[in-house]
C-alpha cells in the first residue's frame, strides 16, 4: 500500500516533468492496478511500451483467462465456489474475460511487430512461454495474429540470437513452449531441433529443478519418428538421457510436480 501511494505521487510529477508516459508506467502499476484502469493504460500507451512491459501485462492477462477457462469449464459439482456463483456474477465473470481477450490480441498484435528484433533471450523466452499458455484459451477466428504465428517470430529470432545465448533460465521455457504448441507447426521445426544438442548440455548444469523438469517433458513430447536427428545431431531421446542424469544428481531438489513432469 505504502508503494502504491508513492507510486500515485510520482507518476503525476514525472509526467508533469514531460517524461513519456510509457516510461512512467511502472511494472507494480500494470500488476496492480484495477482492471478497467489496467485496460485504459494498456490502450492508450500499448503502441509505445517497451517488450518487457508488453510482457507484464501478458502475463496478467494470460492469468485471468486461464483462471476464467478453468472455471467455465470445471466438472459440475467441483468446489464450492463454483456452486456459489450466480448467473449475475457469472454474466459479470464472462464479460470481463471477453475484455481480456480483447486486450490479449491488442498485445499480440503489438508483440508480434516488436520480437523479429528482439535480443534479449529472457525476453524472447518470456514471450514463447506465454504464446504456448494463450492458445488454449484465446479463438483465434477473423483475427490478424495469433499465439502460434508470434511463436514461430520469437522462435525464427531466438534461431538469429543463437540457442546457445540463452541462460539455464530461459532455454526450458522456449523449449517447452515449442512443444506445447507442436513443433512440427514451427515453420523453422527441423532447424530448430538441429539447434538444441549443443544448446542443452552447455546449459544444464546452471538450470533449476523446474526447468529441468519442464524441458525433460518438451523432449519427450519432441521425440517424434519424423523428427529424426541428422549424422552429426542429438535427437531429443539422447538429450532425454542427458538432462534425466543431471536430474537425478539433484533429485533431492525435486518437488511432487517436478517429479511427476519427469516421470511422464
Amino acid at each position: 500500500v505504502r508503494q502504491c501511494r508513492r507510486l500515485s505521487a510520482v507518476v503525476p510529477s514525472q509526467a508533469a516533468r514531460g517524461d513519456s508516459a510509457p516510461n512512467v508506467l511502472r511494472n507494480l502499476e500494470l500488476r496492480a492496478a484495477a482492471f478497467p484502469d489496467f485496460v485504459s493504460m494498456v490502450h492508450e500507451f500499448g503502441p509505445t511500451m517497451s517488450r518487457q512491459k508488453l510482457v507484464v501485462c501478458l502475463i496478467r492477462i494470460a492469468r485471468m483467462l486461464e483462471q476464467h477457462h478453468e472455471a467455465r469449464h470445471r466438472r459440475p459439482g467441483r468446489g464450492v465456489a463454483r456452486a456459489a456463483q450466480t448467473p449475475q456474477s457469472q454474466a459479470s465473470a464472462d464479460k470481463e474475460a471477453q475484455t481480456a481477450e480483447e486486450v490479449a490480441w491488442l498485445l499480440l498484435e503489438l508483440c508480434a511487430g516488436l520480437f523479429d528484433k528482439a535480443n534479449l533471450p529472457r525476453s524472447l523466452a518470456d514471450m514463447a512461454w506465454l504464446s504456448a499458455r494463450l492458445e488454449p484459451v484465446l479463438n483465434p477466428s477473423g483475427r490478424r495474429t495469433s499465439p502460434q504465428a508470434v511463436l514461430d517470430i520469437v522462435v525464427r529470432r531466438s534461431l538469429d540470437v543463437g540457442l546457445d545465448a540463452f541462460p539455464g533460465r530461459d532455454l526450458p521455457l522456449l523449449v517447452w513452449a515449442v512443444a506445447k504448441l507442436g513443433v512440427k507447426r514451427l515453420q523453422c521445426h527441423e532447424e530448430f531441433v538441429a539447434a538444441l544438442g549443443g544448446s542443452v548440455t552447455l546449459r544444464l548444469p546452471e538450470m533449476a529443478p523446474q526447468g529441468l523438469s519442464m524441458l525433460i517433458w518438451a523432449l519427450a513430447v519432441l521425440d517424434r519418428p519424423e523428427l529424426d536427428a541428422q549424422p552429426g545431431e542429438l535427437p531429443p531421446r539422447v538429450l532425454i538421457r542427458t538432462v534425466a542424469e543431471e536430474a537425478g544428481l539433484r533429485a533431492e531438489q525435486l518437488g511432487a510436480r517436478e517429479l511427476a513432469n519427469i516421470s511422464w
